[in-house]
C-alpha cells in the first residue's frame, strides 16, 4: 500500500487542478466580460461590515463566481458568493448572516 500512496497523491492533486481555471481561461473570461476585475470585487467587499479572509474565483455550470470567506466583528465566519459578471450576491452561508446587512461602523476618532 505504501508504494501506491505517492501515485494516489499525484492523481488526487491532478483531479483538483482539473477544476481550477488556468490563466488563459481567466483572461478570456475577463475580456468577454464574464468576470469583473478583482479590484471591483474588493471595492464591493469593503462596503460590508466584515473583514475578508479569502477570495476564490471559479466557474460552476458556466457561471464565474467570486467566493469570499469573511469574518464579522463578533468573530463569526461566513461565506458569500457573487456572480463575477455583475457582482450580484448569489448566496451566503454561515451563522448570523443578518450581520452582513448591518451598516458598516465608522471608526471613532479619539480627541
Amino acid at each position: 500500500m505504501n508504494r501506491w500512496l505517492p501515485l494516489l497523491c499525484l492523481l488526487w492533486s491532478t483531479l483538483g487542478l482539473a477544476n481550477t481555471p488556468d490563466e488563459a481561461q481567466l483572461q478570456q473570461a475577463v475580456l468577454e466580460g464574464r468576470v469583473r476585475p478583482f479590484h471591483e470585487m474588493l471595492v464591493l467587499a469593503a462596503k460590508l461590515p466584515v473583514r475578508v479572509l479569502r477570495v476564490d474565483l471559479g466557474e460552476e455550470d458556466g457561471i464565474w463566481l467570486y467566493e469570499l470567506r469573511v469574518i464579522d466583528r463578533k468573530n463569526s465566519v461566513m461565506k458569500v458568493a457573487y456572480r463575477a459578471d455583475n457582482l450580484e450576491m448569489v448566496w451566503a452561508r454561515g451563522h448570523h448572516l443578518e450581520r452582513l446587512f448591518e451598516p458598516k461602523r465608522l471608526p471613532i476618532a479619539e480627541e
